[in-house]
């Protein structure tokens, strides 16, 4: 019991210096991308057949101050500003049924709470738009495969 009181006295000091290490307006600087599997990717907006499988492969993060590290801990998908899945496990894959999606524009979400060198945790959101179609004579001349989307995340504080 002393040493579970002892361990106690000392992991609270500690917690208060690292707490204390960063100002809260220090936010990151990140861009996330998000891999997608067979899919079509036209200028940034994701095609996908009413019926298939919307497959969200990856998420990665990457800080644009050179030189310094970032990393996801935990990602929320959204459709049509719906949750509908949450991850904490890398790489924060997520296959998304459009059998009941409506065919037409939706738009995806990923939130995410992010982390680099010297910067405080925020939490990331970047939107993508998503077109189902009817079938597959409905799909924009392009080729079908892994398409990975790169966008400079909006970030907001954790409260």
């Amino acid at each position: 019991m002393k040493r579970l009181t002892l361990l106690l006295m000392l992991i609270l000091p500690l917690a208060v210096v690292l707490s204390s290490c960063h100002k809260d307006d220090d936010l990151p600087d990140v861009n996330i991308s998000v891999t997608f599997g067979d899919c079509i990717d036209q200028d940034n907006v994701i095609y996908v057949v009413q019926g298939e499988t919307l497959q969200i492969q990856s998420i990665n993060v990457s800080n644009n101050e050179p030189g310094k590290g970032a990393f996801v801990t935990n990602v929320t998908y959204y459709i049509d500003f719906l949750r509908i899945a949450f991850s904490d496990v890398y790489p924060f894959s997520l296959n998304i049924p459009t059998g009941d999606m409506e065919v037409g524009n939706h738009i995806l979400r990923v939130s995410c709470t992010v982390g680099a060198v010297g910067k405080t945790l925020a939490m990331a959101l970047v939107e993508y738009p998503v077109v189902v179609v009817a079938s597959e004579a409905d799909l924009p001349n392009a080729d079908e495969g892994n398409s990975t989307i790169i966008q400079r995340a909006a970030i907001s504080e954790i409260k």
